[in-house]
Order: C-alpha cells, then structure tokens, then sequence
C-alpha cells in the first residue's frame, strides 16, 4: 500500500538514501536541511508502512519551485513504480508555472524518472562544477 503524509523530523531518521544520494548524506544529516524540509512544502511517501522516498517542492518565488526527491535504497521496482504514481499526481495539482529539478550528471535512473514525470532537460551539456565534489549535474524543467 502506498500512502503519501505529511513529512515529520522522524521520516528523515527513517530514510536510507539510494547509493547515487549518498554524497548527500551529511547535508541531510544538517540541522539547517531538516529545518528547510519542514518549512517548506514536503510530504513523505510510505510504501508498505516503510518510508521510500521525501519529496519537496521549494516555493523559490510565486509560479516557480523545485522539487527535491530523496530516495531509499530499498525502493526497488515496484516501489519505484507506486513512487512515481504519488509523485507524478502531486505534481500533477502543483499550481506553478515553473518546476525545476537537478539530476547528478551520472545517475542516470534519475534522467530516466525526471523524463517520465514531464521534465525536460534544459542544459545538454550539463552544469559543470555544481555538485559538491565538482561534478556535473544537469538541470531539467516541467513548464506549464
């Protein structure tokens, strides 16, 4: 069962995040990140009452946000696919003009996804230098 809640401080200690997140890992660890995660518009999606992934829309300004999704390592196949479900119907009642989202240049699941949920890439040769070891990532965009 599937089931999508509002994100609490207790999902994110619940969470262990897919390899191609784990750079990520001390920046999620942050005070100043749970902070940012419980002011702004986030839920939590549970999948068998585990928790499979937090996802968060950054109201950046009014008609455009972006969305951040942190993954669990144990998602596997069908629990992608019941993610991508809540997910793309969030997003399919989310009232702006403008979603962004960022991709690590290498994960390439997460290309695959940002396409099926309607993102187009808008830098083709990527962004380099963005992530913190200096990596490429890429900037996708869902534009109404």
């Amino acid at each position: 069962m599937t089931e999508v809640k509002p994100f609490i401080a207790d999902h994110l200690r619940q969470l262990a995040l897919q390899p191609s997140q784990r750079w990520m890992q001390s920046i999620v660890d942050s005070p100043e990140y749970l902070r940012q995660l419980e002011a702004t518009d986030t839920c939590t999606v549970f999948i068998d009452g585990v928790v499979a992934a937090i996802c968060s829309i950054h109201h950046l300004w009014s008609g455009r946000a972006e969305l951040v999704a942190l993954v669990s390592q144990d998602i596997g196949p069908a629990g992608m696919l019941k993610l991508h479900r809540a997910v793309k119907a969030r997003l399919d009642t989310l009232n702006v003009r403008r979603l962004e989202a960022t991709v690590d240049g290498l994960f390439l699941a997460g290309h695959r996804w940002l396409l099926m949920l309607g993102f187009k890439r808008e830098t083709p040769n990527g962004m380099p230098g963005y992530l913190p070891d200096g990596s490429t990532s890429y900037l996708y965009a869902r534009v109404r």
